[in-house]
């Protein structure tokens, strides 16, 4: 009979034990299935490993749930519910079976009466089993018994992903969650942008708004009571601005009240000091004629002031107190009033500065020091950029007009107008006009051309722009060069060569509309010398251009560009069949001079073939030679042929036998010409191209 000193639980029968040895020696899970139930015949039984079966068996039922006790991992939970329609027998007695009918496990229970519906009473009832066993890690662990199986390990590991653990506590205003609502991460963003909020404006956007919206528009007029120009703000004193240094307030005057002094790039303030403004009459008539901004002199409205002063004797009459005038008194007209008032007419007022709006500056920006700035522009315009293109590469084929130009990155400008150009693909059609063609004119034959690049920063074309030839007297030992025909499209710091200057001569200052200041003095005195001249393009305005490239055009009808190729600053001819340069073009050739030491050489000019903005030229001497030379040098105070390096030419070839023989090297040019000797009938110079100054 159950009583208080009962003793209740269960235990794996001895073949549940064999069985969960022989899964565990085989690696497979051990799957108990079905829970059975008994009532022991109204018993109080005892439960033993060697049981086979119940005493008295009434229920089987496949297990609802089979789990490991959350305390104790040795200790099996098989779990069984009862519905309200099942019972009528009295629960003492539990056993467990696996899925190949094993008598698994025995247990005893309190005595439990299960009713049925019938009887006036039903109810859900759930029965637990707890069975002790040596280990749970190889049994399946049945969590619904319709449709999932899992082992103990995948049910720890998916709790533990449900609720993810180490995440920091706190407070966040921004989290993220994963697809089952369960916390991932969380942040405290500064900016409506890091809450995801896109369609507004930014806090510098903003504040530069209001600062427009605060803001008088550049033109406005005020005027300050004290002797201060408030920041940007100009006083209105008739002085002369840069229209770089202020572009938009350039932009909104124009050339209104410009002198026609004031030089390139600048413009005029209207003067205000000592004056009253006035409303433009804008077609009302009372002030009809004037011009917008024009001044207006002072002036007195016309008037007149009447009176008759009379002269002459008479007496008083005492009774009416009035003065009668004696028949002789006579009126005396044409007297005037005494002078009063001042030099001018004007009303009360009060002396303020007129200044107007130069530009929009920020709010609470402080004060600028605009002439700080202006030594600061002009600085930045003279500084010189050294280095202007990246993987520049220009070629023409020499049956064509076309010049193709490719470059990774060009710069164009110089000082604060530079513009920075990148991947760079055009061409220049010499016989075309304007970007992508010549600047001005048509292409002439034997003629040289500087390749330009021009920008305003949304444009950019590629233009050519002749290098002209134009005669001037010069003097030896003077700079001077006059007679020239024009000097209107000339510069200071322009380039030009001549074969009586020194390489490299430049434009020191323009003197006349015929005579200009060279930076050397001549070599030679000559009545008429060609000077070849740097000429830039005439680009379209708001361009700023570059030159990038100098080439030469053949003799004949065709006038094409010769054939070359150029690689950053290095210009190389190419010849070719079906090209205007079949050999490398010739400077001289034959006997010419004499090669004995020192030399006689024979001056070869070089500037059909070079230009003026050539640093280095490349020259090649060749020959069939025989106990003779071919020598080239810079100048004509070279050796020529020596076994002492400090005094050889720095180009020659010779041979005590009949050979051929060439030498190519690289030559600093000293002027425009090249000395040459060669003892040789079959010989010459060939010029291979040019490095140039860009």
């Amino acid at each position: 009979m159950v009583d208080k000193n009962s003793i209740f639980g269960g235990m794996i029968t001895t073949q549940g034990a064999a069985k969960k040895t022989n899964c565990d020696a085989l690696g497979i899970p051990w799957e108990p299935r079905y829970m059975l139930i008994g009532d022991a015949n109204g018993t109080d039984p005892v439960p033993s490993p060697s049981q086979t079966k119940l005493v008295n068996q009434v229920y089987r039922a496949q297990i609802n749930q089979l789990r490991v006790s959350p305390t104790d991992a040795n200790v099996l939970i098989a779990e069984v519910v009862l519905p309200p329609d099942v019972g009528g027998w009295w629960v003492r007695e539990l056993a467990l079976e696996d899925k190949d009918g094993v008598f698994s496990a025995v247990a005893n229970a309190p005595p439990s009466y299960k009713p049925v519906l019938a009887q006036g009473s039903g109810r859900n009832q759930v029965v637990r089993m707890h069975i002790i066993t040596n280990g749970t890690s190889n049994i399946q662990l049945k969590i619904d018994p319709a449709v999932v199986l899992a082992t103990r390990q995948y049910v720890d590991e998916a709790v533990n992903g449900l609720l993810p653990a180490n995440k920091p506590a706190g407070t966040y205003t921004k989290v993220t969650v994963n697809d089952r609502g369960v916390f991932v991460s969380g942040s405290n963003p500064t900016t409506l942008a890091g809450y995801g909020i896109t369609d507004t404006y930014t806090k510098d956007q903003i504040t530069a708004m209001i600062a427009q919206a605060s803001a008088l528009p550049v033109g406005a007029m005020i005027g300050f009571p004290v002797d201060k120009v408030a920041p940007g703000f100009l006083e209105l004193n008739g002085s002369v601005k840069s229209v770089a240094t202020y572009p938009d307030l350039a932009t909104f005057l124009g050339g209104a009240f410009n002198k026609g002094d004031e030089g390139a790039g600048n413009f005029r303030l209207p003067e205000s000091r000592g004056e009253f403004l006035r409303g433009w009459d804008h077609g009302r008539g009372v002030d009809a004629g004037r011009a917008m901004s024009s001044y207006q002199l002072d002036m007195l409205k016309s008037h007149t002031h009447e009176y008759s002063p009379m002269r002459g004797s008479g007496v008083v009459n005492s009774v009416s107190n009035k003065v009668s005038a004696q028949s002789d008194a006579n009126a005396d007209n044409g007297a005037t009033t005494g002078a009063t008032g001042g030099g001018e007419t004007r009303p009360r007022n009060l002396a303020v500065m007129w200044c107007i709006k130069a530009w929009n500056a920020p709010i609470n920006q402080g004060s600028i020091d605009v002439a700080a700035l202006e030594a600061e522009v002009a600085r930045m315009r003279s500084l010189v950029i050294t280095t202007t293109h990246k993987r520049l590469f220009v070629s023409t084929t020499g049956a064509s007009a076309v010049v193709a130009l490719k470059a990774e990155k060009l710069i164009i400008g110089s000082g604060v107008a530079a513009k920075a150009v990148t991947q760079v693909d055009l061409s220049v059609n010499m016989a075309a006009a304007g970007l992508g063609g010549l600047d001005a004119g048509v292409v002439a034959a034997s003629s040289c051309y500087g390749i330009w690049v021009a920008t305003n920063g949304a444009n950019t074309a590629a233009i050519a722009a002749l290098m002209p030839v134009l005669q001037g007297a010069i003097t030896l030992g003077s700079p001077l060069i006059t007679d020239l025909a024009s000097t209107a499209s000339m510069r200071v710091g322009m380039q030009f060569s001549s074969a009586f200057f020194p390489w490299g001569v430049t434009i020191k200052s323009i003197d006349s509309a015929s005579q200009i200041t060279a930076s050397y003095s001549a070599l030679a005195t000559v009545a008429l010398d060609n000077l070849r001249f740097v000429y830039e393009p005439i680009l379209p305005a708001g361009y700023v251009g570059s030159r990038f490239s100098a080439l030469f055009t053949d003799s004949t009808a065709s006038k094409f560009p010769l054939a070359y190729m150029q690689v950053d600053k290095w210009i190389l001819y190419r010849p070719g069949a079906g090209t205007n340069i079949v050999n490398l073009p010739l400077l001289a050739s034959g006997v010419q001079g004499a090669t004995a030491q020192p030399p006689t050489f024979v001056p070869v000019a070089v500037g059909a073939l070079v230009p003026p903005t050539a640093s280095k030229v490349k020259f090649t001497v060749w020959g069939h030679v025989g106990n003779t030379s071919s020598i080239a040098a810079p100048n004509p105070a070279h050796y020529g042929i020596t076994n002492v390096p400090a005094g050889a030419s720095p180009l020659h070839i010779s041979d005590s036998a009949a050979a051929h023989n060439a030498a190519t090297g690289d030559i600093t040019l000293e002027r425009g010409y090249m000395y040459y000797a060669s003892g040789a009938t079959y010989s010459g110079l060939a010029c291979n191209g040019y490095e140039d100054n860009i």
